[in-house]
């Protein structure tokens, strides 16, 4: 079994049920159900075997929290090939590090993040063949067609690599299955007792573990809404946790401290946006 074939159930008994909706600090919005989401990664899964991924070749993903990290990240996993994150923070030295290690074919990042990779030298890139923009994904997808019909990906293949803080000396990649990430994503979902109901307000960053394997994977296994955020913003979390539509937030410390610092400020206006869920009568059971 791989993370296509978990992510498949969901898609296969509530194709209909909200799957992402993202809210930028712009404005802008995107609303996609189970049916959508899968479809466009399906889509761009398509578009990226026709520009030559395969299974085992590596994708570095340099952006933020938006609908493109997810669709790709689908796409990348269900072609077997791996995802590699690279943390926004980082700079020339750390990128061309892991990019020299990892030695990926492709690079997805957003116009944003332009500026930071041209500081690379072309040595530091040489193993790039091609560096794609979010921007540019929807393009991408519909150029595709109908020309793959799908991939053989096994648990033993790899998903992702994963690079440690490197507090300690030169952070190291870390090589993470299909079955590694299934085990972790069986005991969460059992240990928080997931519900397709629930709706996850996920404001931490995808490109690390926390965000993209415990929130973002538990919530798509479990058929769950996830509420993707660009960024922590404290006083727009406090008022969508006061509207009392999100079931599940999760943070670290500083975040929890400034939600804290936030609510003794004064009252805050919740935020009463609807969850509009198909009626299905596996609501409210386990996944």
């Amino acid at each position: 079994m791989n993370l296509h074939d978990l992510f498949a159930i969901p898609l296969r008994r509530s194709p209909d049920r909200p799957a992402l909706r993202f809210s930028a600090p712009d404005g802008s919005r995107a609303d996609l159900t189970y049916a959508e989401l899968f479809e466009e990664s399906r889509r761009l899964a398509a578009g990226l075997h026709a520009r030559g991924l395969r299974r085992g070749d590596r994708v570095a993903f340099f952006l933020g929290n938006r609908p493109e990290f997810v669709t790709a990240y689908l796409a990348v996993v269900s072609l077997g090939a791996v995802m590699v994150p690279l943390n926004l923070a980082y700079r020339r030295r750390e990128i061309a590090h892991i990019l020299g290690d990892a030695a990926p074919r492709l690079l997805l990042t957003e116009r944003s993040q332009l500026p930071v990779l041209e500081e690379l030298e072309p040595e530091e890139r040489a193993g790039v063949e091609d560096v794609i923009l979010a921007e540019d994904l929807g393009s991408l997808s519909r150029e595709a067609g109908e020309g793959w019909g799908g991939g053989s990906v096994d648990s033993d293949d790899l998903a992702m690599i994963l690079y440690t803080s490197g507090t300690t000396g030169r952070s190291k990649g870390a090589m993470i299955t299909h079955g590694n990430v299934l085990a972790t994503m069986a005991g969460l979902l059992a240990a928080w007792a997931w519900e397709p109901a629930d709706v996850l307000l996920l404001t931490l960053p995808l490109f690390h573990t926390h965000g993209l394997v415990v929130g973002l994977h538990c919530a798509l296994a479990a058929g769950s809404t996830v509420l993707l955020r660009r960024r922590f913003d404290a006083a727009e979390v406090a008022r969508e946790l006061l509207g009392g539509q999100p079931t599940l937030f999760f943070g670290v410390p500083t975040m929890y401290v400034r939600l804290v610092e936030e609510l003794r400020k004064g009252p805050l206006t919740p935020d009463p946006s609807p969850i509009a869920h198909p009626p299905d009568r596996e609501r409210g059971t386990q996944p």
